[in-house]
């Protein structure tokens, strides 16, 4: 205004939304919480004098992307065999963008990263979690999970979870023959190792031999050849 200063004006404001004017809306600052991706806002303002209005200028913004947050990332269990898959998930994922059907997208991802720093694999998010398969563990390995939330055009901090400690693993059971099949309580019987346990972890395996009678483990551990006449089967000390 060349006849008054700056501060004897004021000013109209509205705004419009996609080119539709919001009611009400008049104040210099839209909220946050009104605004969504992808929508146009417009400012638009003009000056008054007391005598006449002046024209109205106007501004335009598209609401950009916000990239979601992670609150906190747990890697499970707690105590991992080598046998044992292991899943990351994020315990409080939020998107200020969540429910813009149009744009709504989960793409998060996670490392898995050793005691060296090494990264072991990177892994998609599906149904909520990121698996590292067992086979790509050994024991002893302190793992911990990158988790990196992301909507497919943003990516928010990378959260780490606590690192989990890979123990050892029981061999798998080993298939037993017993020779022979039927006898008497005099007749010798021996059980043997029809097929070899497997151990997960590489280790040399050995064997521990129990006899049970109707479910009964009788101790102490006797060897690998026994007569029936031998067992017994009840505390009572029964001839099997």
């Amino acid at each position: 205004e060349p006849d008054r200063g700056a501060d004897e004006l004021s000013y109209q404001r509205r705004w419009l939304l996609d080119g539709e004017e919001v009611d009400g809306l008049t104040e210099a600052t839209v909220p946050a919480a009104q605004t969504a991706r992808g929508q146009v806002w417009v400012a638009a303002a003009s000056a008054d004098d007391g005598l006449a209005d002046g024209p109205e200028g106007t501004a335009q913004v598209t609401i950009g992307n916000t990239a979601p947050v992670c609150e906190a990332v747990t890697l499970e269990p707690g105590e991992p065999t080598t046998a044992q898959a292991l899943q990351c998930s994020c315990e409080a994922r939020s998107d200020v963008d969540d429910g813009i059907d149009a744009l709504e997208v989960v793409a998060d991802h996670c490392s898995f990263i050793d005691e060296a720093g090494e990264e072991l694999a990177e892994v998609d998010v599906v149904d909520g979690a990121c698996a590292l398969p067992a086979d790509a563990t050994a024991r002893g390995m302190a793992i911990t999970c990158m988790f990196v939330p992301s909507d497919g055009d943003a990516e928010g901090e990378a959260v780490d979870s606590e690192a989990v400690v890979v123990v050892n693993s029981a061999p798998a059971p080993p298939a037993v023959a017993l020779d022979p099949s039927a006898g008497s309580v005099l007749t010798p019987f021996t059980c043997g190792v029809a097929t070899e346990a497997v151990d997960p972890d590489g280790d040399e395996v050995s064997y521990e031999i129990s006899w049970r009678v109707n479910g009964f483990a009788n101790v102490p551990t006797l060897p690998a050849t026994v007569s029936a006449g031998e067992l017994v089967s009840d505390d009572a000390a029964t001839a099997a």
